[in-house]
C-alpha cells in the first residue's frame, strides 16, 4: 500500500479550507489564513486538480444535479459522509428479526389505541394541561389583578393575538390555588395548578415573595430558559426566554405567563389527547408549511451556483462537459496576466485553416474534436495521455514526451530512477501545464506566446470563403510576453486542455500557430504551401517538429542542406539546427527514406518520439545519464508508451548493445525494434514478459 504523504494531506486540507472561506465570502478570514499559513508551491489553486486529488469529481457532478447544490467541496464531502452513515444505519436496521419488528409494531399500536394504557398520573397531568389550554385572556387578566400584577393595557387582548406561556416550576406544590379556576380545591388535593401569589393571607404572600426572589436569583444564573407557549388557538410551541429579561424584581407572571411543573410540560408535549393533537398538529403543519415555502423562495432568490469560485479562481461545473474551470473570471484574468486579448477575425480564421488543411472550407474531423490531454488511470501508466482514435498522435506524442521530461528530469537532468514515474493527479496536471507553456514559449522564440480560448460566441459571420465549425470563429487570442504569466494562465484554464469532453488538442494546435505566427511557419517549411495536417487527419512532420523544436521545418536531419537543381538558384532544405530536448526516431530511416540527425538521435533527455507505421508514440529511459559518453551502459532498459494501443500494462524493453543482432529473414520483426536499431545499431531487444507489438 502506498503511504500517504503528510505534506500532501496538509496541503489538501489547507486548500479545502481556503476554498470554503472564499465561497462563503469570508475574505478577512482568508487573509488571516494566508498570513498565518502562507501558500507555497504545494498549494493547490486549481479546483480541477483539487477535485481529482481528492477523487470527488463524481460527487461534484452529482451535487450539481441537485435542485439546491452545495457551494463548497467540504459541504459536498460532509453530505456524502452523512448519507453514507445513514445508509449503514438503515442497513443494520433491516437486519433486525421479524419478531422484534412485530413487538415494535404492537407497542406502536398500543400507544395510539387511546388513553386506556396511559398511567393515571399522566392522565391527571394531561387534564391540568387541558385546563391551562382553555384559559381565556380575560381570566388571565383577572388572575393578574388578583395576584397584584400590572397588566399591559396597550397589548391587543383579542384571542387571536394573545398567548399564554407556561414556565416550569419546581413542583406542583409550588403552585397555589385560585378562585379563577373551577373546582380549585379538588385539584389542589390532587396536586394541581396553584398561583404563585394571591389572596390576602400574609403568610402566603411572604412564602410566595420568597419563592419569587429565589426564582429571580436563579434566572440570573441561567443563560436561557425553554418555555412552552400555548396560545388561545391551541398552538403549542417552544420558546427561548433570555435570562436578561427576567432579572427585574417582582412576580414573573407578566404577559399572561403561568408556571407549570416539568412533568406537566413533558406530558403536554408527548401525551396530548387525540383531539388536541389533531388541532395542534394542523396548526403546526400550516405554520411549518408556510416556513418551508418561505425558505424555498429564499433559496430560489439565491444566485445560481453553477459557478464555483475559489479566492483567485472561477470555476464552472457543467453537467454536459463535466468540466471544472478554476481561475479568475476571464475579464479579471486577462487584465492581470496578458498584454493583449482580441477576438479572431474572419481573415485570420481563413489563413489559419489554409495553413492547417490547405483550404478554409475544411474542418477538423470528430477524432480531433474529441481529443484532449486526459490521463490514463491504470496502475503504472498514470503518466500516459490517452488517445481516443488515430489522427492527433503527432501532437499527443510530443506533449507526452515533454510531460515525461518534466516529471523525471525537470529538477535534475541526470537523475536516475528505479521505476517510471507514478504521479498524482496534481503532479501530472502540473506537468501538463509546464509542458504546454514550454512548447508555446519555445514556438514564440522565447519572446512571447499566444493562447486561444473559446468564447462560445461567434466573432464574425461565415461566408463563401469560410466554412464555420462552431469553434474557430469563437476564439479569443490572448498574447503574453512573460513565461510566468503564460504558465499562470494555462494553470487557471487547464480544464480546457485536460477535460475529456474538450477539444484541448485543437486549442493547443491553434495556440502553437499564433505563437509562432502563420508567416514564420510558412518561412520554416521547405514548401510555402505546405500544411500541418496531412491526409486522413494525420500530423505532418512539420507539426511534430514545431512541437519539439519550436520551428515547423520539414526535415529531421541536422542543419540546412542545399539542393542543387541545376538552375541559377539553389533550394534550401531545412532540418534541426541544434540539439533538441526531446529526441526523434523514425521507421523511415530503417527503409533509407530519410536520415535522422544527431540533434534528434542524441537529445538532452533520454526521451524520443517514435514514428512507426504512420503513427507516433513515445520511448523513454528512467536513467538521465543514459546518453553520457563516459558512463554509457551496454545493457539497459527503456520503456515504451502508446496512448492509442490501449496499453493495460507497462512495456519494458531490455537493450543489449554487446550482443550483435542477426536478422533472420523468416522472423517477424516488430517495427519498433527497427526504430530502436537506428539509434543502437545491431542491438538485441528483449521484450521481457510483454508480447511484442507487430
Amino acid at each position: 500500500m502506498k503511504l500517504v504523504n503528510m505534506t500532501d494531506v496538509e496541503s489538501l486540507s489547507a486548500s479545502l479550507v481556503r476554498e470554503y472561506l472564499s465561497r462563503k465570502g469570508l475574505k478577512r478570514s482568508l487573509r488571516v489564513l494566508d498570513d498565518e499559513f502562507p501558500r507555497n508551491e504545494d498549494s493547490i489553486r486549481n479546483r480541477v486538480i483539487l477535485a481529482k486529488e481528492l477523487r470527488i469529481e463524481k460527487l461534484i457532478r452529482l451535487n450539481k444535479e441537485q435542485d439546491t447544490p452545495f457551494r463548497t467541496m467540504i459541504e459536498v464531502m460532509v453530505k456524502h459522509f452523512i448519507e453514507e452513515k445513514r445508509g449503514r444505519a438503515s442497513s443494520r436496521q433491516n437486519t433486525v428479526s421479524d419478531d422484534r419488528n412485530e413487538r415494535t409494531k404492537q407497542q406502536s399500536i398500543s400507544k395510539d389505541a387511546g388513553r386506556d394504557n396511559v398511567p393515571k398520573n399522566s392522565l391527571e397531568l394531561d387534564k391540568q394541561l387541558d385546563l391551562a389550554l382553555r384559559i381565556s385572556n380575560d381570566n388571565i387578566s383577572a388572575y393578574k389583578q388578583q395576584a397584584g400584577l400590572k397588566t399591559d393595557r396597550n397589548k391587543d387582548s383579542s384571542p387571536s393575538k394573545s398567548s399564554t406561556v407556561l414556565r416550569p416550576a419546581k413542583s406542583l406544590s409550588d403552585i397555589g390555588s385560585s378562585s379563577e379556576f373551577p373546582n380549585a380545591s379538588e385539584r389542589h388535593n390532587r396536586g394541581s395548578l396553584k398561583p404563585l401569589s394571591g389572596g390576602s393571607n400574609a403568610t402566603s404572600k411572604a412564602r410566595n415573595q420568597g419563592a419569587i426572589q429565589n426564582t429571580t436569583e436563579k434566572s440570573r444564573k441561567t443563560k436561557s430558559k425553554k418555555t412552552l407557549s400555548v396560545n388561545t388557538n391551541g398552538l403549542l410551541s417552544n420558546n427561548i426566554d433570555d435570562s436578561a429579561s427576567q432579572t427585574t424584581k417582582g412576580p414573573q407572571l407578566e404577559d399572561g405567563i403561568l408556571e407549570i411543573s416539568p412533568q406537566a410540560r413533558v406530558v403536554g408535549k408527548q401525551d396530548l389527547t387525540k383531539t388536541q393533537r389533531t388541532s395542534t398538529g394542523n396548526s403546526m403543519m400550516d405554520n411549518t408549511s408556510l416556513v418551508q415555502k418561505k425558505h424555498a423562495a429564499k433559496e430560489r432568490e439565491k444566485p445560481p451556483m453553477d459557478i464555483l469560485v475559489f479566492d483567485d479562481v472561477d470555476e464552472e461545473i457543467s453537467a454536459e462537459s463535466e468540466e471544472v474551470h478554476l481561475g479568475l473570471p476571464a475579464n479579471k484574468l486577462i487584465s492581470k496576466l496578458h498584454e493583449n486579448s482580441a477576438g479572431i477575425s474572419m481573415e485570420s480564421a481563413i489563413n489559419l485553416k489554409k495553413l492547417i488543411f490547405g483550404s478554409s472550407t475544411m474542418s477538423f474531423n470528430q477524432e480531433w474534436r474529441n481529443q484532449s490531454f486526459s490521463f490514463c488511470e491504470l496502475p503504472d501508466l498514470g503518466y500516459g495521455i490517452v488517445q481516443i482514435k488515430g489522427g492527433p498522435c503527432g501532437i499527443l506524442a510530443a506533449v507526452q514526451a515533454t510531460i515525461l521530461k518534466h516529471l523525471m528530469f525537470s529538477d535534475n537532468p541526470k537523475a536516475q530512477y528505479n521505476r517510471p514515474p507514478d504521479p498524482s493527479a496534481r503532479e501530472r496536471t502540473k506537468a501538463l501545464v509546464e509542458s504546454a507553456a514550454n512548447i508555446l514559449w519555445r514556438a514564440g522564440g522565447r519572446k512571447g506566446a499566444s493562447i486561444v480560448t473559446p468564447s462560445g460566441k461567434s466573432k464574425f459571420l461565415g461566408g463563401g470563403r469560410y466554412k464555420t465549425d462552431g469553434l474557430t470563429e469563437t476564439l479569443t487570442i490572448n498574447d503574453f510576453n512573460s513565461e510566468e504569466n503564460l504558465k499562470a494562465f494555462i494553470s487557471q484554464n487547464v480544464g480546457q486542455f485536460e477535460s475529456e469532453s474538450s477539444s484541448g488538442c485543437i486549442l493547443l494546435l491553434y495556440s502553437l500557430v499564433f505563437s509562432r505566427t502563420i508567416k514564420r511557419i510558412k518561412s520554416d517549411m521547405d514548401e510555402p504551401n505546405g500544411t500541418l495536417i496531412g491526409s486522413h487527419g494525420y500530423c505532418t512532420q512539420e507539426l511534430v517538429n514545431l512541437c519539439l523544436t519550436g520551428k515547423a521545418v520539414s526535415n529531421v536531419f541536422d542543419g540546412i542542406m542545399e539542393l542543387d537543381s541545376g538552375g541559377a538558384t539553389k533550394s534550401l532544405l531545412k532540418g534541426i539546427e541544434k540539439q533538441s530536448d526531446i529526441g526523434f526516431l523514425s521507421l523511415f530511416e530503417h527503409y533509407d527514406s530519410c536520415k535522422v540527425g544527431d540533434n534528434y538521435k542524441n537529445p538532452s533527455y533520454p526521451i524520443w518520439v517514435v514514428c512507426s507505421e504512420s503513427h507516433f508514440s513515445t520511448l523513454f529511459s528512467i536513467n538521465g545519464r543514459l546518453l553520457c559518453e563516459r558512463n554509457f551502459p551496454q545493457v539497459f532498459d527503456i520503456y515504451y508508451y502508446d496512448g492509442l494501443a490501449r496499453q493495460d500494462e507497462e512495456i519494458r524493453l531490455t537493450i543489449d548493445t554487446q550482443e550483435q543482432y542477426v536478422e533472420d529473414s523468416d522472423d517477424l520483426i516488430p517495427p519498433l525494434e527497427h526504430c530502436i536499431r537506428t539509434k543502437w545499431k545491431d542491438a538485441t531487444v528483449d521484450w521481457n514478459t510483454t508480447e511484442p507489438i507487430l
